[in-house]
């Protein structure tokens, strides 16, 4: 270990992965002074080394650390006796596994969508998800988390795959669960902090990296680009950022990412406020799951774990109509509804919907006199005009869903 702080406290260049150091110093110069031998780290590992060298011949060095994990877990798991008969695996294909065997997904460090040798993959994860769903042994997938996030590409498959599983996903955080990490941890049914200062979400659109070129400049290394006569501007908005002109890369690409991101939970936040209403007005206790129907295209589905969790709910399922004497909303043009079987008061139910299509229609009728001003069309900017025919279409939508709501629930 003496070797390893004097080389740490050198000036020599380390050909080193950023988190490798980082693990270095921590071992080499630990918070409470006490340095682990070689030895006794050695003594610590459940596998031998010629089982790690066998090991690592057909597996990333990512997922032997998961592999330790799990075994450290495993055998402080069968101590206890509420949990000496739980069973845990990452060999999610393996044929031989006991019935009930739970799959053990870690989700440690920095989040990055492509496999790589030292760090957790979001692409990779996908697969072993997807491989734990196909093998009948394993009855649930536990995501054990200590992240601070990362890498976004990548998300959106990795969310669909979650939101698709059919088996009980419970989420632990360790520490952190921040950024891409809280996007995949909220996929669990079941979400659990590890102590009451773990530090979970962080939820915002940023770009970071090292620039390394100073320091290779150093070593004698000189990057050399040539670009086509016509191509000056390739790649130009990435230069500009490592030069600290930050300005276009904000403005097109984290921005429009960011503001579609935001836009996408004001509507999740309208529907789990409605979802909410409903359970008010209809006086359902909290603990009652419901259902939510989607009327053709759900818009937000990518963040159905959300709004499940958040409105109690056993589902969420897109429809092409919704189901008899349902409480129904609109968000935009999209109808949602929640099937409410005998706790619904249909009376009072179609009284509402009556008084919100008379609203709407009044609106409808305003929105027609503007448009029938042959001077306001002549006058108003193409943008208004296109803004007042939206609200048009929108409002014939949503009257349109309103009479065949009445006409259901009359019939009922």
């Amino acid at each position: 270990m003496d070797e390893i702080q004097t080389l740490l406290l050198s000036t020599l260049p380390l050909w080193i992965t950023e988190d490798a150091y980082r693990q270095l110093m921590v071992a080499a110069f630990p918070l409470n002074g006490t340095v682990v031998s070689f030895e006794q780290k050695k003594a610590e590992q459940a596998m031998s080394i010629p089982e790690i060298r066998e090991y690592l011949k057909t597996h990333t060095y990512y997922q032997y650390e998961t592999h330790e994990a799990l075994l450290a877990i495993s055998a402080k798991v069968s101590q206890r006796d509420e949990t000496k008969s739980v069973q845990l695996t990452d060999e999610y294909n393996s044929p031989s596994l006991d019935d009930g065997t739970i799959a053990y997904h870690r989700v440690f460090g920095v989040v990055t969508a492509n496999s790589r040798y030292w760090y957790f993959s979001s692409k990779q994860l996908e697969q072993d998800i997807i491989a734990a769903e196909n093998n009948p042994q394993i009855s649930a997938h536990l995501l054990h988390i200590n992240s601070p996030g990362g890498e976004a590409w990548y998300m959106d498959r990795l969310s669909e795959t979650l939101r698709s599983a059919k088996k009980p996903i419970i989420a632990i955080y360790e520490e952190y669960c921040a950024s891409a990490a809280y996007y995949i941890g909220c996929h669990g049914q079941k979400l659990y902090a590890t102590t009451n200062h773990d530090f979970v979400g962080c939820i915002g659109t940023m770009c970071s990296f090292w620039n390394f070129e100073p320091y290779f400049e150093k070593l004698g290394l000189k990057k050399i680009v040539a670009k086509a006569t016509n191509s000056s501007r390739k790649n130009k908005i990435f230069e500009d950022l490592k030069d600290g002109k930050s300005e276009d890369y904000i403005k097109n690409v984290l921005d429009p990412m960011n503001e579609q991101f935001l836009a996408d939970f004001e509507v999740a936040k309208e529907i789990i406020s409605n979802v909410r209403s409903i359970r008010l007005q209809k006086n359902i206790a909290l603990k009652e799951e419901l259902e939510l129907q989607v009327v053709g295209t759900h818009p937000v589905e990518k963040l159905n774990p959300v709004i499940i969790k958040m409105c109690n709910l056993s589902s969420v399922t897109v429809v092409e109509s919704k189901s008899e004497g349902a409480a129904s909303f609109m968000i935009g043009t999209t109808e949602f509804a929640v099937p409410l079987g005998n706790m619904i008061d249909v009376e009072a139910e179609i009284a509402r919907m009556e008084a919100e299509l008379k609203h709407k229609e009044g609106f409808l009728q305003g929105v027609l006199k503007k448009l029938s001003n042959e001077k306001f069309v002549n006058n108003a900017p193409a943008a208004v005009l296109e803004m007042e025919r939206k609200k048009q279409a929108d409002a014939e939508s949503i009257i349109s869903s309103l009479k065949e709501s009445i006409a259901a629930l009359k019939k009922a």
